[in-house]
């Protein structure tokens, strides 16, 4: 995963890249680092999400693959990275609510399409999105998909609390 937070850093700051390229940021970095499937990333909502002091923190109440009866919401939580702006998944997100938040005219999702008419994008587009991006990266996307990305950052984690 350290091959694509690089790649990652030399797009530009969130206030310059172009909606497209901040939507294809958003997802690779939220992503990579919740370790989730494209589908819940796909499913979050501006109505179930908070802004508390320097992080942002999703509540998920849709049927995911890995819900269980009785189990609580998945809940995720980015916390803002000041020591490297150009990986900050808070400073991104804070931008992508800013430019997209007219867009959401009767729907309250997170990522929407950066072409007209600004839809909710489906699951496949996130999962699209990412494996452009990881193909941007050098990561050759014919062995190693949206999918195989959970179980790489996953590795990466456990390998760098072991040290």
């Amino acid at each position: 995963m350290n091959k694509v937070l690089e790649h990652l850093k030399i797009l530009h700051l969130a206030e310059t890249l172009s909606l497209k390229l901040l939507s294809f940021k958003i997802v690779t970095l939220m992503t990579i680092l919740s370790g989730q499937r494209c589908h819940t990333i796909h499913v979050l909502t501006t109505r179930n999400m908070k802004v508390p002091n320097n992080k942002v923190m999703f509540i998920v109440n849709d049927l995911l693959k890995t819900t269980k009866s009785g189990k609580e919401c998945t809940k995720l939580e980015y916390l803002s990275f000041d020591e490297d702006p150009q990986i900050c998944v808070v400073r991104y997100l804070s931008e992508y609510l800013e430019r997209t938040k007219e867009m959401r005219h009767d729907h309250q999702k997170l990522l929407v399409s950066y072409q007209k008419p600004h839809r909710p994008v489906s699951k496949d587009t996130v999962s699209r999105w990412l494996k452009h991006e990881l193909k941007l990266a050098g990561i050759d996307t014919s062995t190693f998909g949206a999918h195989s990305r959970r179980a790489a950052s996953t590795s990466a984690t456990r390998a760098q609390n072991s040290r």
